[in-house]
Parts: structure tokens; C-alpha cells; sequence
């Protein structure tokens, strides 16, 4: 009996839905458009277009795919069952609103950020979402395994040459996800592992207060783990070349994030070094919106989201009920590539998905020595995520931001165990040299939070520090003793302050042991170097070279280490940055004033133009024994501080006895010197 197809209504009403998602969506997607920031102003439209066509066109085919999915069981289930064809179209309305209430209440149980959650949960409490989703998910599939028996009935060659097809892609998935054998190198492997904004003090292992970091404290308790690290600039791609080179940013050039590559020394990364000695270099991580990191870094393999623009643009705004769940399957990978493993679309991110793709990835990795940098960035802000506890964000009180902060760090604790044990499964630890490093630390605002307690001033009149005071309100960098974020302000220790750990396996000294010398991260690339006793002939050329190998203490050796100073700068210049989270027309703002998009690989960068205002207007500091002194750039007259690292009393005045009871002079002299006025000059040609 000829069955009447329904399939035409089908279709009308899954793309009325798909009208109206995109009519809710346009609300946050018009201050992008409006703005025109996919426009002249940053010349976005060759580059930004065809991807927003591709991610339109996915996601209407597969809104359509659940559609045809809905039409054929009513067909198959209608002929099972012989029903008379008045009953069709409510089969087919009723399979139809199943599948459309699985995905929204799908949607709103696993990710609890999105727009259609905030849509829903507003008349359908969780407990009633996770009810409707199992009765329409069970009677989905009843509906399905009956059409399947109809089909495998009436069309079985037809049905056994689609399981055939089903079968040999599963195997052809299953042989991508076999773990190739480990490599069997005498060289040692090299993992550089980072955790974006882990401060000490949140570690149990350093403080012996929290229990917020197991897998850290597990690793540490057996690390030669330095107790006074520091990185020389509180931001995640100035910390890596840092890391890489073995040179601070004012000699690496990596002064800021997104700044022009040109500008960046790249001659002599680490990654190169060790290509000459047989290694195979990957660089991972789960989000790039300010860390173009790529090959010319010194690396064969990324594992990392998009660095166009496209990651700004179609990874926040790509939200979707089938979208959301669709990012972090296997197909994801290719049908939503700005959203897949991509930490800066925290809507979507689950950080096992960026651990399947780094297991993927390296499955077939050649019998090679593995050089691995890798940098996990789930407890950076916003510290939230696809499937994190929310009700607190955007945090209100500090008490909330702090809740957040620490949830962050339990969650890329549990990331980082996780890829621990993977390394170990795949034998990959049983000859390696393991460094775990914070880039950086984080501030939340708490009071004390810079160390410029008023009571601690001198000379202890209550007014002399006004100067100071007023600086910090001029320029919208918060009250005396209390800061935001990371990069933002050098008085605020824990913004420059790291957890950094190294074990040894293979080699006959690893000790295990608490280490109070201070060090950098510009350590870890000459360490590295005599670990595996490779020479640099460039950097013994190179005067600029800032680390020293840390070999001897990681050994067990005397501390032969003499005392130097570390030199810090901060980030973007408080001009640019302010202390409170911007909103999103602040951030389109900046973007238009400040940024381009390179039109030969579409990457946002800092426009050449503006390079010298940020090299003017960063801080600068000094840490030298006990004495730390910090120059605040100002448009006028530059503000010094002055600190004592043991006293914890400090100073604007530099003519107070307190400052010339210091080294004061030579501390300037060494800032001035240091940091001697820069013009923009690139010491690579534009790649």
C-alpha cells in the first residue's frame, strides 16, 4: 500500500525551528556585526565568510538529517505496525517533537551555559529535563530499533550493505585510535607541561593548606620542586617564548600578546635545537586566542584550535542545541572545527575531549624521541566550562570569584592526572624529562592582594603615599592593596609567582626534594640542554641569553648558582586594560582600535602602529635579593616603588630614609639599563 509522505512538513518545521534559533542568537551576534568587526575596519570578509557559510550549512544539514531521521521511522514503524494513513502525520509530529525535545532537554542538561538553557530552564526545572529527555530519548529509540527491523525486512541486502559501511567505520576509527608502539630512542622524551594561572599558594604541596590539587601534589611530592619560581611576564604567550628561547621578552622581543611575529626572535627556540638531535616536536594546547604559537616556533606538530579570527567570532557565538553536542564527538573535529577541544568557547569545552584529541593525534606519532610543550588552559578565567556548577557566574563577590577560581583548578587538576597517566600508559614516562610550570598566577582582588598595604608605607604619615594612590585610580588599576587578573600589576606577587617541578626518569639523580633558590622559566631551556648534554653553539654566541641551568640543584649537586637579579614587565599597558571585566561592546571596541587581521592567514594581531604606546607604557621591575622596585610608566613623570621583600614595608618616596637606606640608585640604574627605550624594529621578516 502506497504510504503518503509527510516529509515536506517535516522539513518546514525543522527549518522554522532553525529560524527562530538563529532569531534568538541575534541578540549577541549583532554587536559583532553591527560594529563592523566583520567589516572594512579589520577587513574580515574573505577570511570570516566562507567559514560562517560552512558552519550555516552544517548545522541546516543536520537540523535537515534529524528531520529525514524522523520521516523514515514513521515510514518503516507506520508499515511495521500497518497503520491506516490518518495516523501518519501525528506518528510523524510525534517522532518529530521527540527529537527536537531530546536535543533542547539534551542541551540543557549537559550544557548548562548555553543560550537555550537559559531559555528553557526557565519553565522546565533540571529534574523535569532530565525526565522528558530519557522518555523522549527511549521512545526515539524504540522508534528507531523498529524501523531498523522493517527496513532489515523489506530491503535486507540494502540493510546488510549499510551495516557492511557502519562496520568498516568503526575499524577505520578503532585503527586511528590505536596507540602506535612507543618510541625506543636512548633520548630521553621531554614533556613541558603548563597549567594556565596556577598560583603556589592554591597547591597543597607548597602551602599545605588546600586540597584543591591531588595529581599536582602526587607529581611534586617526587620533583626536585622549586619554591621561589617566577615567570617575567604574567601572560601565557609571553611566558612560552620565554620558555622557549631561555631569554626574557625584552630580548625575545615577545612583549605582549598577539603582538606582530616579526618583532619576535625565533631563530633560536628550543624546539629547533632539538630537531638537529632526532626529535619530533609537538606543541598542544586547548586555547590560542592570545598564544600564536606555531611551527616557526620550532615544532613539526600543532594540537591546538584555530589561530584565525574565525576562533573569536564562530567559537562564541556558534551556539546550537545540535551544535553543542555534535562539538565534542569524533565528527566534531571536522564539522565544527572552531568549537572542537577549544577552551575559549566555554560554552562547549569538556576537557576530555582535548585529551582525545591529543590521544588521537599522537597515535601514529613516528619512532621518534618525543619533544612535547603542552599548555592546559581550563583554570584560566572565566574558570567556567560546558558542564561546570554554575550559579555564581559571573561571580558578584570575591567569595564567588575565589569558588570559581578553585573549581577551575580541581578541573585541570583532574586534566592533567588524566594526561599524566596516559603518557604512562603509552610508556612514553619510563625515559623522560617532565617539567610542570605555571605560566603565570592569577589575582581575584582580595584586599592584600598588592602588597602596598597602607600600613606598611613609609615614612608612616598617612598621606606621602597619595602619589601612588592616585596613579592606581588615574589609571583604573583598583584600590592600593587590591588587584585583578594576571600581567595587570607587577605589586601583585602572585601574578608572577609559579608552581615548577621537574622529575627525572631514567636517569641515576632525580631528587625529591623542596628547593628555595629562586629561578625563572627562562631556566628551562638551558636546563633542558644540559640534561640532555646538547650544546647551543648559537647561544654561546648569544650575549642575550638570561637562564642559567638548574642541572646541578635537579641533581643533588652544591648550589653553585651565584645570586642575580630577575627582571619582570607587565602586560598591556593599564591605558588599554581595565580592572573589571569589560563587556562585550568594550571588547569590539578595543579590537577596532587596536588590532587587524593579517589578510595572509587571518591571525588578529596588534597593529605595528601601536607598538611603541604598549612598550611605553608597560611596568617595569627589579627583584634583587631582598630589594624590589617597580617603574610605573606614566604619561608625565614615571611612579617608583620600592619594597623590601622581608619587612614588607615599601615607598613612593625615594628621598624618604626608608629608600635611602636601599640601594636605591643602582636598582634604577639597573631598570633604566635593562629596560633602555626600545624603538620598533623586527628582527624577522613577516611570515
Amino acid at each position: 500500500m502506497h504510504q503518503r509522505s509527510y516529509l515536506p512538513y517535516i522539513v518546514f518545521l525543522t527549518g522554522f525551528l532553525f529560524l527562530m534559533i538563529l532569531c534568538l542568537q541575534a541578540p549577541v551576534i549583532a554587536p559583532m556585526l553591527g560594529s563592523g568587526l566583520v567589516g572594512k575596519s579589520l577587513g574580515l570578509g574573505h577570511i570570516v565568510i566562507p567559514a560562517i557559510i560552512f558552519t550555516l550549512l552544517t548545522r541546516i544539514v543536520l537540523w535537515l538529517l534529524l528531520g529525514f531521521i524522523c520521516h523514515w521511522m514513521t515510514q518503516q514503524v507506520a508499515a511495521c505496525f500497518q497503520l491506516k494513513d490518518k495516523h501518519h502525520f501525528n506518528l510523524a509530529l510525534g517522532l518529530w517533537l521527540c527529537g527536537v525535545v531530546f536535543v533542547f532537554m539534551l542541551n540543557q542538561v549537559l550544557f548548562p551555559r548555553s543560550l537555550y538553557t537559559d531559555l528553557t530552564a526557565t519553565i522546565i526545572p533540571n529534574a523535569l529535563a532530565w525526565l522528558l529527555m530519557i522518555l523522549s530519548g527511549a521512545i526515539a529509540c524504540l522508534a528507531f530499533i523498529v524501523a531498523l527491523v522493517q527496513t532489515m525486512r523489506c530491503h535486507g541486502r540494502q540493510f546488510i550493505f549499510m551495516c557492511i559501511l557502519f562496520v568498516a567505520f568503526v575499524g577505520w576509527y578503532a585503527y586511528l585510535n590505536h596507540a602506535a608502539p612507543v618510541q625506543t630512542s636512548n633520548r630521553p622524551n621531554i614533556f613541558i607541561i603548563g597549567l594556565d594561572s596556577v598560583r603556589p599558594d592554591y597547591v597543597d604541596y607548597y602551602d599545605g593548606k588546600t586540597n584543591y590539587t591531588p595529581s599536582l601534589d602526587r607529581f611534586f611530592a617526587k620533583a626536585s620542586t622549586f619554591t621561589q619560581a617566577t615567570t617575567p611576564l604574567a601572560r601565557t604567550y609571553p611566558a612560552w617564548v620565554s620558555i622557549l628561547t631561555g631569554e626574557y621578552p625584552a630580548h625575545n622581543g615577545a612583549r605582549y600578546d598577539l603582538i606582530d611575529p616579526s618583532y619576535v626572535n625565533r631563530s633560536h627556540m628550543l624546539g629547533k635545537i632539538l630537531k638537529a638531535h632526532g626529535y619530533y616536536r609537538i606543541y598542544a594546547t586547548d586555547e590560542t586566542r592570545f598564544s600564536h604559537i606555531d611551527q616557526s616556533y620550532g615544532f613539526d606538530q600543532l594540537i591546538t584550535p584555530s589561530l584565525t579570527v574565525n576562533d573569536f567570532l564562530i567559537g562564541n557565538f556558534n551556539d546550537s542545541p545540535i551544535v553543542n553536542f555534535m562539538a565534542n564527538t569524533f565528527l566534531g573535529r571536522w564539522l565544527f572545527p572552531y568549537n572542537y577541544a577549544n577552551r575559549g568557547d566555554n560554552v562547549r569545552y569538556k576537557p576530555a575531549t582535548f585529551l582525545q584529541q591529543i590521544n588521537f593525534s599522537m597515535n601514529h606519532v613516528s619512532q621518534q624521541p618525543i619533544f612535547m610543550s603542552i599548555h592546559f588552559c581550563l583554570s584560566h578565567w572565566p574558570y567556567v566550562w560546558a558542564n561546570s556548577k554554575l550559579g555564581m557566574f559571573p561571580p558578584k563577590t570575591l567569595k564567588e570569584g575565589k569558588a570559581l577560581y578553585t573549581a577551575g583548578l580541581k578541573a585541570v587538576d583532574q586534566q592533567f592526572g588524566e594526561f599524566i597517566t596516559y603518557l604512562k600508559t603509552r610508556g612514553l614516562l619510563k625515559n623522560s624529562i617532565i617539567v610542570v610550570i605555571s605560566d603565570h598566577g592569577e589575582t581575584i582582588g582580595f584586599p592584600g592582594s598588592r602588597v602596598t598595604l597602607a600600613k606598611n608605607y613609609r615614612p608612616k604619615n598617612g598621606k606621602n603615599h597619595v602619589k601612588f594612590a592616585q596613579y592606581l585610580k588615574q589609571y583604573k588599576l583598583g584600590p592600593l592593596d587590591q588587584s585583578w587578573g594576571h600581567g595587570t600589576d607587577l605589586l601583585s606577587f602572585a601574578q608572577n609567582k609559579i608552581i615548577f617541578g621537574w622529575q627525572l626518569h631514567g636517569f641515576a639523580n632525580n631528587v625529591t626534594k623542596k628547593i628555595a633558590t629562586p629561578v625563572d622559566l627562562i631556566d628551562i631551556k638551558p636546563t633542558i640542554l644540559d640534561l640532555i648534554a646538547t650544546q647551543d653553539p648559537i647561544h654561546q654566541q648569544n650575549k642575550t641569553i638570561d637562564g642559567v641551568s638548574l642541572e646541578p640543584l635537579i641533581n643533588g649537586k652544591k648550589d653553585t648558582l651565584s645570586k642575580r637579579p630577575f627582571y619582570f614587565s607587565s602586560g598591556f599597558s593599564p591605558i588599554i586594560i581595565d580592572y573589571k571585566a569589560p563587556q562585550l561592546k568594550y571588547i569590539v571596541k578595543i579590537a577596532m582600535q587596536k588590532y587587524r587581521v593579517v589578510p595572509s592567514n587571518g591571525r588578529l594581531e596588534m597593529k605595528s602602529s601601536l607598538h611603541q604606546e604598549v612598550l611605553d607604557f608597560k611596568q617595569m621591575a627589579i627583584l634583587d635579593g631582598e630589594w624590589f622596585l617597580v617603574k610605573y610608566p606614566s604619561k608625565t613623570k614615571p611612579v617608583w616603588v620600592l619594597f623590601n621583600t622581608q619587612s614588607k614595608l615599601w615607598t613612593d618616596n625615594l628621598d624618604s630614609r626608608f629608600a635611602l637606606n636601599s640601594p636605591i640608585k643602582r636598582l634604577q640604574q639597573k631598570v633604566n639599563t635593562f629596560f633602555k627605550p626600545e624603538k620598533p624594529h623586527r628582527t624577522e621578516a613577516r611570515s
